[in-house]
């Protein structure tokens, strides 16, 4: 294995455990606040999750980790206050973030400039 490669497993060992966390933490999201912690927990792993995916060109993974923390710094910033739903769709754009992670493991995303 390459050191190109090596540094792609370490990111998606990495993503593996970033994830985790996300499901432990997202599933404490409450209806009407605003829980800066949980937030910040959340925030930082899909910022953490699109570094790793801008610097090996997932670039589906990457685009959507910045939408995906766009709306997640408007949550945090008080900007939007999550709502009735909103804590199930958190859940569920973490399901999707764990789908393209997945996808861009098993190479079913192409890498940009490198096909």
């Amino acid at each position: 294995m390459n050191e190109l490669e090596q540094f792609k497993q370490t990111f998606f060992e990495e993503c593996e455990e970033l994830l985790q966390r996300f499901e432990e933490v997202a599933v404490t999201l409450v209806a009407g606040a605003n829980d800066a912690e949980v937030l910040d927990d959340i925030f930082r792993t899909v910022h953490s999750i699109k570094a790793g995916a801008g610097a090996f060109k997932f670039q589906r993974l990457a685009t959507y980790c910045h939408e995906f923390e766009n709306y997640m710094d408007l949550v945090r910033g008080g900007k939007l206050l999550l709502i009735e739903g909103n804590p199930d769709l958190v859940v569920q754009a973490g399901d999707i973030l764990q789908d393209l992670v997945a996808a861009a493991r098993a190479g079913l995303e192409a890498q940009s400039g490198t096909d």
